[in-house]
């Protein structure tokens, strides 16, 4: 049976760790999807099928806010992408603290990114992105100083 702790499967987790140490080769790994430009009139304007592991597909769709010429009607490709960096960050966290030994008992992860939309409305070729804030917010039994050393 394998060990889960974290809802990390921590002996699948570190059999990618021992192979990738002994192949450093299997560190790289392409993630490859098709998004299509939506021509409806109301709704998503980009839409992707993301493949699953085990066979099945799961529906994205973006629609940008009101301010940039979209409907406003779902999440924006910023907020999926702030998500993203999110879910990697709580992945990256959870599984460290379960190789670890620590228990976490609730977990989430605050975050605030400021964009500077210069650059993508063709004013200025300022970064994009200025800051990025986290708050990690972890209910444990572990200390204060091991936490942080997650």
């Amino acid at each position: 049976m394998d060990m889960i702790k974290n809802r990390v499967n921590l002996d699948a987790f570190q059999n990618t760790i021992d192979q990738t140490q002994k192949d450093r080769k299997k560190a790289k790994i392409t993630i490859a999807m098709e998004a299509k430009w939506l021509m409806n009139e109301n709704g998503a304007q980009c839409s992707a099928m993301l493949p699953t592991e085990k066979g099945g597909e799961f529906l994205i769709q973006s629609d940008e806010p009101l301010f940039l010429g979209g409907g406003g009607t779902m999440p924006n490709p910023a907020q999926y992408w702030i998500y993203g960096m999110t879910a990697c960050l709580a992945a990256a966290y959870a599984k460290t603290a379960a190789l670890e030994g620590v228990e976490l008992k609730g977990f989430k992860i605050k975050v605030a990114v400021d964009v500077d939309l210069s650059a993508p409305l063709g004013i200025a070729p300022d970064p994009i992105v200025t800051d990025v804030r986290w708050v990690l917010v972890v209910d444990s039994d572990a200390s204060k100083d091991v936490l942080e050393r997650v």
